[in-house]
């Protein structure tokens, strides 16, 4: 699962998918997916305490879904895999101009970390 800090700089990179909102005690982690049919696609995935902590399992699928959306979008390539029992798992995200790619691995415990880790470093490459 992300931590704070990788959620924190998910919603700084890319507002236009991952957004933090207070309506009581706690902050909200919402992003937006093209496929979720009701508030123009934004759906509140988890809360954001002293760690991460999604409200169901499909929050991080949803996450990791808003997180791919958001690669295309750019027109980068993405690989996500492993994650299955003691694996670590790995990403790619490969952006720049096809004769001269550029890519940015991650390994996290989950795909959907992994994916965020691969895509913050693109975002942020310095």
């Amino acid at each position: 699962m992300p931590g704070v800090k990788m959620t924190l700089e998910l919603a700084q990179w890319l507002p236009d998918r991952v957004r933090l909102s207070s309506p009581r005690d706690s902050t909200s982690v919402e992003v937006r997916y093209s496929e979720y049919p009701f508030s123009e696609g934004w759906v509140t995935v988890g809360l954001l305490t002293d760690a991460f902590v999604p409200l169901t399992s499909s929050g991080l699928l949803f996450l990791e879904a808003s997180l791919r959306e958001a690669c295309d979008e750019r027109g980068w390539r993405w690989r996500v895999s492993g994650g299955d029992g003691l694996k670590s798992a790995s990403a790619s995200v490969t952006c720049g101009a096809p004769e001269q790619p550029t890519e940015w691995q991650a390994e996290a415990a989950t795909p959907v970390e992994a994916l965020a880790s691969a895509l913050l470093k693109a975002l942020n490459p310095g």
